[in-house]
């Protein structure tokens, strides 16, 4: 790969270093708020083994309480931390949406892939938002964004050639994606169908006015949604595999989906100059970029500004503002007349106006 393209992909994974690390402690820590997340390591679990139990256990006490994503169901009231978190990943993938179809990344071996994978993830973002799913909403982003950190942040020091940080780095990310990408969300695919149950009987209709959407047919388009991401997982990672396998083989760290731009590198370069103009075009394509992830930044920025800080779904009233400079003199209007007050309805009587 050329030292554009490298310096290129270096910013792109450098991002997402960033974003999903923000995102990812931001995740647990609004799940933790909840019933749902409680500390493997508390005072009721005293020793290691007993932690390793709750953080491992396929059944019995662990630590993500999967049956309050259905207990006291609709989960209508959000607090501002949950809201602010959640309206910044629609807009997140929004983003990410937008930058995949419009091409503004080199295309990889697994472009199609992705464009299912951000098709449904947008799908679910919106709908889980809307059906008062937020719970579960919130684990799935958790499972998905601690993985994606590591998984960045190795491509990082891939980029930057550091040989024994890379291996250490893919390893932990293999260990962390094995758990949160199958094990965790094999437990939620789970959890939509043997604990779906627990949603209370008056609320397993499809009335939108009334904030109720667990009818049983939406409970399935909920998880064969995330059988097809789990799907989408299980390729990735047999191709995770087959980097580690190379990586044991041959010492070659290289994410595999990236092969075929980087073996047409050289021969892409040179028709791009040809054409007159590989630097420009690059520059160009950076600009739209930062300004999708300006558009991104602006999306958080107003969620962040005027989600509130009590539990409710609905948005404050924007502030009206004041501008001292251009205040005007309040211009006093003439008292209606009797006769005018009479025609209008205005209960009061000329008695009511005579000032004693």
């Amino acid at each position: 790969m050329s030292k554009e393209g490298r310096l290129e992909r270096f910013g792109e994974q450098g991002y997402a270093v960033c974003y999903f690390a923000v995102v990812g402690v931001w995740g647990v820590y609004t799940l933790s708020q909840t019933r749902v997340l409680t500390s493997p390591f508390s005072p009721s679990s005293p020793s290691l083994l007993s932690s390793l139990k709750q953080i491992f256990a396929i059944r019995g006490d662990h630590f993500l309480k999967t049956e309050f994503f259905w207990r006291d169901y609709p989960h209508s009231h959000l607090t501002g931390a949950m809201k602010r978190y959640y309206l910044s990943q629609v807009a997140y993938w929004l983003q990410q949406f937008l930058v995949l179809i419009l091409a503004l990344e080199k295309r990889r071996s697994d472009h199609w892939e992705l464009v299912v994978h951000h098709c449904v993830t947008v799908w679910m973002v919106s709908w889980s938002y809307l059906m008062n799913v937020t719970l579960l909403g919130n684990a799935v982003f958790v499972c998905m964004d601690v993985p994606d950190m590591l998984l960045a942040f190795s491509k990082t020091l891939n980029y930057l050639n550091y040989e024994r940080g890379k291996v250490v780095s893919l390893a932990v990310f293999f260990v962390v994606w094995t758990y949160f990408r199958h094990y965790i969300s094999l437990r939620i695919l789970h959890s939509l169908q043997a604990e779906f149950r627990l949603v209370p009987a008056h609320a397993q209709v499809f009335a939108p006015r009334k904030g109720l959407y667990m009818a049983p047919w939406m409970r399935d388009q909920m998880f064969y949604s995330l059988c097809v991401l789990q799907a989408l997982n299980v390729f990735w990672y047999w191709l995770i595999v087959r980097i580690i396998v190379r990586s044991i083989v041959s010492a070659q760290t290289e994410d595999t989906r990236s092969e075929d731009d980087e073996a047409d590198a050289d021969a892409g370069a040179g028709a791009a100059l040809a054409l007159g103009g590989e630097k420009g075009l690059g520059a160009s394509i950076g600009r739209v970029r930062l300004r999708l992830r300006s558009i991104y930044s602006v999306c958080s920025v107003c969620s962040w500004a005027f989600a509130p800080a009590f539990p409710s779904r609905s948005l404050p009233p924007l502030p009206v503002p004041s501008f001292p400079w251009l205040s005007f003199p309040r211009i006093p209007l003439p008292a209606p007349s009797v006769r005018e007050r009479t025609a209008r309805g205005d209960p009061r009587t000329a008695a009511d106006t005579i000032p004693f």
